[in-house]
C-alpha cells in the first residue's frame, strides 16, 4: 500500500492534486500546468511521472491528458476528500442520505460553512428577505419560513400538526404547499432555487441548527433542489388545513 503506484500514495500530495483537478479541463502541456503551480519544472516533471506511471494520465505530443481511471479516481476521492476535510463536523453529525447524494457530497466544498445559531439564523432572515417568488424549507422543526405573497413549499414530519400553526395565514402566503414525510434526514431551506442551505442532524438525531452549508453557486442549489425533489416525490400530500392527516 506504500508503493508508489499505489492511488492513496498519489492523492498523498497537493501537487499531484492540483494537477489531476487542471486535467478535468482538458489537456494541457507541462509549461501550462506550471502557470499554476508555482514549484519548479523539475518537481512537476516528477509528479507527472508518477501520475503517469499509476496510469492517471497519459502523453500524446506534448500534453498531457487525464485517464478515464484518473478521472473516475478523483470523483470517488472527492467526497471521500470532503468527508476528511470536515471529519471534525461529521464525526458529531451522521449522514443518513442515499450513496447517491453521498457520492456528490463535495459540492458542499463550494458552500460558506457557517457556525454558530445565531449567525445561522441571521442568514436565514436575510435569504427569506430576499425572496421574491418561492420558498422551499424541510425542517423536523416548527419554523414556518415563509415571505408575504411568496409561494412556499414545505417537507414536514407529521407531528408537525401538534403546533396547531398556520403560516398560510400568519404569514400571508401567496401560495402553500405541503409534503409530509416520516423520515427528514437533513434540513434544507431554498429561496428561488437561487441560494440554500442544507443542515444535518447531531447524534441525538435532531437536526442541528447551530451549524449549516450556504451558498448560491449554481452546483449546490442544483444538488439541494435534487435532495429537496426526492423528498418531496416520496412524501405524503396534505392540506394544511386537515387535521385527520
Amino acid at each position: 500500500m506504500n508503493s508508489y503506484s499505489s492511488p492513496l500514495f498519489i492523492f498523498n500530495h497537493e501537487v499531484r492534486l492540483k494537477i489531476l483537478e487542471l486535467l478535468l479541463n482538458g489537456p494541457m502541456t507541462q509549461t501550462q500546468i506550471a502557470e499554476f503551480i508555482n514549484i519548479s519544472a523539475s518537481e512537476i516533471s516528477r509528479h507527472l511521472s508518477k501520475l503517469g506511471s499509476s496510469h492517471f494520465i497519459s502523453k500524446d505530443d506534448r500534453k498531457y491528458t487525464i485517464t478515464e481511471y484518473g478521472s473516475t479516481s478523483m470523483r470517488l476521492f472527492g467526497p471521500l476528500k470532503f468527508w476528511f476535510d470536515n471529519s471534525k463536523y461529521f464525526n458529531n453529525h451522521p449522514v443518513n442520505l442515499s450513496d447517491d447524494f453521498i457520492l456528490q457530497m463535495d459540492i458542499l466544498d463550494n458552500a460558506e460553512f457557517i457556525e454558530g445559531q445565531g449567525f445561522v439564523m441571521i442568514k436565514f432572515d436575510e435569504m427569506i428577505k430576499n425572496a421574491e417568488i418561492e420558498v422551499f424549507t424541510m425542517t423536523d422543526q416548527p419554523f414556518p419560513f415563509g415571505k408575504e405573497n411568496v409561494k412556499a413549499h414545505y417537507i414536514l414530519p407529521p407531528e408537525f400538526m401538534k403546533y396547531d400553526l398556520n403560516p398560510a395565514e400568519s404569514l400571508k402566503l401567496k401560495e402553500i404547499d405541503i409534503r409530509f414525510h416520516d423520515k427528514l434526514p437533513i434540513a434544507l431551506l431554498i429561496i428561488d432555487k437561487k441560494t440554500g442551505s442544507i443542515h444535518f442532524p447531531d447524534n441525538t438525531g435532531r437536526i442541528d441548527f447551530n451549524f449549516g452549508f450556504f451558498s448560491s453557486d449554481k452546483k449546490v442549489v442544483a444538488y439541494l433542489i435534487d435532495l429537496w425533489n426526492y423528498y418531496f416525490n416520496t412524501g405524503t400530500p396534505v392540506s394544511y388545513y386537515d387535521k385527520s392527516n
